[in-house]
């Protein structure tokens, strides 16, 4: 008020007003006109915020805290020890490690590893890493893919005879890889376009003719798309009118099945494919909130069906990291998968593992129905790693824990639909300091990228925030209210 000229009678007799009718402790009378000679005091012109409230002040709400990964449940795997090896002489989080391996795991095994129960029960997922710049979320993509991508030396049938040669790694960056008609191994492969995505199911016509030994046959083509940094994977959805039109559809659909089909539009046909497809891939948290808000990432039903690993980044990095010596676990387990190709592995559950997970799944909000069967994937990937024959109570308990994690995951990293410039920056101002804690004016302009929507939103959004009591402020620090 004082910013339009208002004179101390005039800000006296607004707050009496709004003490009277918007709070609920009585406010003394002094107090009320302590606040309003004090702004009387201000050049005029001069913006403040003032919070009316009682004595006391807003009580600060406690900091969000990132869920708890129980990494414990890949213990005595491959999974687990993969993790142990790579975190030997740093400070990043196994469940980096963990996730990125079994997402690579899950490509190059395909089908082949199935329980017929369950619909949609492939051990394939969608993988997200959200860390800080610097954190280990590249480290860990590129050791779980070079696992899978080294050749190794193994027996191998040439001419009727069995001999001793280097075999391909399962994970190639090659279109035509030996793997290929074998139902194993997978093709790490992107694609920005629906049409893109309709090419990397089809094998070349030069391949069928020249090399037909070395087409997807009989198989669906196997696809792991690995993206270190996705926030250009993200813009290219979520830009409207791109390249990228419809692919958050197709994604969508590649997850609940091995079909898509791409909706025609003005500049190309429909398009039609089929795939397995995996998702790998790392985001900061500025850009995972910056890029999601812009787009229908919750609305559309992407996030529901994102695996999301995150990590607040706070642990020391050390001088130097040194590869992990991987080749033992190498030796033993890169077997087990190879003999998938001739044995596929068909796992059943028991009664006692549908109840407990029918059980959990009844209790999840709305929104999160796909988390059901992200369970029963992570129930089968763990039977079979832990060498049982069928889906076991204690085993559909342990995939529950990350089912929990992963229900608390999607609702950390969730942001909250809105419709206009300064809804969206409120909900960034709130999200930044449910994350942070009490932040300064300044560090809040910062981390919310208030110059992207203009000083004047940016405060209109922080004064609306403070007058429905949302926000607090003491001592130069905004904070949430409770």
């Amino acid at each position: 008020m004082r910013y339009g000229g208002c004179d101390p009678a005039e800000i006296l007799a607004s707050l009496e007003m709004v003490a009277a009718t918007r709070c609920e402790d009585d406010i003394p009378h002094e107090d009320l006109e302590r606040i309003a000679n004090d702004a009387g005091k201000w050049p005029i012109g001069t913006r403040a915020e003032v919070i009316i409230t009682s004595a006391k002040g807003p009580t600060e709400k406690p900091k969000r805290r990132s869920p708890v990964y129980p990494i414990e449940v890949w213990d005595s795997t491959a999974v687990g020890e993969f993790a142990k090896l790579c975190a030997h002489d740093n400070n990043v989080p196994r469940k980096l490690y963990a996730e990125s391996f079994r997402t690579v795991l899950g490509a190059v095994v395909g089908n082949q590893l199935s329980c017929s129960a369950v619909e949609g029960a492939t051990p394939r997922s969608y993988t997200v890493i959200v860390a800080p710049f610097g954190k280990g979320k590249g480290t860990a993509i590129r050791r779980a893919v070079r696992f899978f991508s080294q050749s190794g030396y193994g027996t191998r049938s040439t001419s009727g005879l069995t001999v001793q040669a280097e075999t391909p790694g399962l994970l190639s960056g090659h279109r035509d890889f030996i793997w290929k008609p074998q139902g194993i191994g997978a093709w790490n492969a992107s694609a920005s376009s629906v049409p893109g995505m309709a090419r990397l199911a089809k094998d070349l016509e030069e391949t069928v003719k020249s090399k037909p030994q070395l087409t997807w046959g009989g198989t669906l083509p196997r696809i792991l798309s690995v993206h270190e940094e996705m926030k250009t994977f993200f813009s290219t959805i979520y830009i409207d009118g791109g390249v990228g039109v419809g692919m958050d559809g197709v994604i969508c659909q590649l997850w609940d099945d091995t079909e898509f089909n791409g909706t025609a539009t003005g500049t190309r046909e429909a398009q039609y494919g089929q795939m397995m497809l995996s998702l790998l891939g790392g985001v900061t948290p500025d850009d995972w909130f910056d890029l999601i808000s812009r787009g229908n990432a919750v609305g559309g039903g992407l996030m529901s069906r994102l695996n999301l690993i995150g990590t607040e980044g706070k642990y020391e990095n050390v001088p130097k990291m040194t590869p992990p010596n991987l080749a033992l676990l190498q030796e033993s387990f890169i077997p087990r998968i190879k003999l998938l190709a001739d044995v596929p592995a068909q796992i059943e559950s028991d009664e006692g593992a549908e109840r407990v997970i029918a059980e959990w799944a009844d209790t999840l909000p709305e929104g999160s129905e796909r988390l059901n069967v992200q369970v029963w994937r992570s129930a089968l990937l763990l039977a079979w790693l832990r060498r049982e024959e069928r889906i076991t109570e204690k085993i559909a308990a342990d995939a529950v824990r990350l089912g929990q994690y992963q229900a608390a995951s999607q609702e950390f990293y969730r942001v909250p639909d809105a419709d206009n410039p300064v809804a969206k920056s409120q909900v960034k101002i709130l999200r930044v300091l449910e994350m942070k804690g009490p932040t300064s004016r300044r560090d809040l302009q910062r981390q919310t990228h208030a110059s992207r929507i203009g000083t004047q939103r940016w405060n209109l959004a922080l004064d609306g925030l403070i007058k429905e009591l949302k926000v607090g402020l003491k001592d130069g620090l905004y904070f949430v209210a409770e």
